[in-house]
């Protein structure tokens, strides 16, 4: 039994070809910029999307943890307990729930029922979060599962959790979608809340271990955008063979409305969303410092 919150079919964007990707709830990281703050806290969490609210009143009839008046709409957290009888009695889905408790076998009915996309397009299952492997028995369960049934697999880590549990979960993940953040530590640990050089020592494990990484960096402006990390990448892309392309993750600002709706501060409400051109000035950057350091291909996205 594990949390999750929420699975998507028909992805693009996780790993190779056409793939389901199941979100593990719970992350001890707190990134400034997470687009998924909802998926942070271990247990089930309530969200109001107060634009699509129409005062119908209904949740208010089974939970009292809710306040309409002509004002508007008001969740009172405190009386919360996050039972989700609101969310089963809205009418319109403005009251969200993030979490919900699941079995191996649950999962994973989901994640075969579009087996032939994976099959016709080189595709599988990607296994993301909040933090994966802060589930490390659930998640190493899914993936011998999925392993069994003859899926292709991806886990898709900030890297953060112990040797352990990468060791357990590595001979049956075929793909690491490895985030790296910020190079400098101090930075790292303003950032995310933690160091980064338990995230470095379970790179070097994985390479250790002979997996396939994908180097994932979200850039965000005024922040980690810096000259100094875009070389700290090329140099950890350079140092480590296991590494086969780097990614750039341009900051968008599709969270939000998540931040509003769970009530949550947001650190990056003031920055601008990348353009496309900034991306790939980037992306040519840590290029050029790659060629310079290893002759090695390393395709940057």
């Amino acid at each position: 039994m594990g949390m999750v919150f929420d699975i998507q079919r028909l992805s693009v964007h996780d790993g190779p070809g056409i793939r389901t990707t199941v979100f593990l709830k719970g992350c001890p990281l707190r990134c400034v910029w997470c687009h998924n703050p909802e998926s942070q806290s271990f247990t089930r969490s309530m969200g109001l999307s107060k634009e699509k609210c129409t005062l119908c009143g209904e949740c208010a009839m089974v939970c009292d943890a809710h306040k309409l008046s002509a004002d508007g709409h008001v969740l009172d957290r405190s009386a919360c307990i996050a039972c989700g009888k609101c969310a089963d009695a809205c009418l319109n889905g403005a009251i969200l729930s993030s979490g919900r408790e699941a079995t191996v076998e649950e999962v994973m009915a989901d994640v075969l029922r579009d087996r032939i996309f994976y099959k016709n397009s080189g595709g599988g299952v990607t296994f993301s979060g909040g933090e994966p492997l802060s589930q490390p028995a659930f998640l190493k369960s899914l993936l011998r599962a999925a392993k069994e049934a003859g899926l292709h697999t991806c886990v898709d880590t900030s890297g953060y959790g112990s040797s352990e549990s990468i060791r357990a979960i590595a001979p049956d993940t075929d793909l690491f979608l490895f985030d790296w953040k910020e190079s400098d530590n101090e930075k790292h640990l303003q950032f995310t809340g933690v160091s980064n050089e338990p995230i470095k020592q379970n790179l070097e494990l994985l390479c250790e271990l002979g997996a396939k990484v994908i180097l994932r960096c979200p850039i965000i402006p005024g922040l980690n955008d810096t000259e100094s990390h875009l070389k700290g990448i090329a140099e950890l892309a350079a140092q480590h063979s296991c590494i086969t392309a780097v990614n750039i993750m341009a900051f968008h600002k599709l969270g939000d409305g998540k931040y509003t709706a769970f009530s949550m501060e947001n650190g990056t409400k003031d920055i601008p969303q990348m353009e496309k051109a900034d991306a790939a000035l980037i992306a040519d950057a840590i290029s050029a410092h790659i060629t310079r350091l290893t002759d090695r291909t390393i395709t940057v996205e």
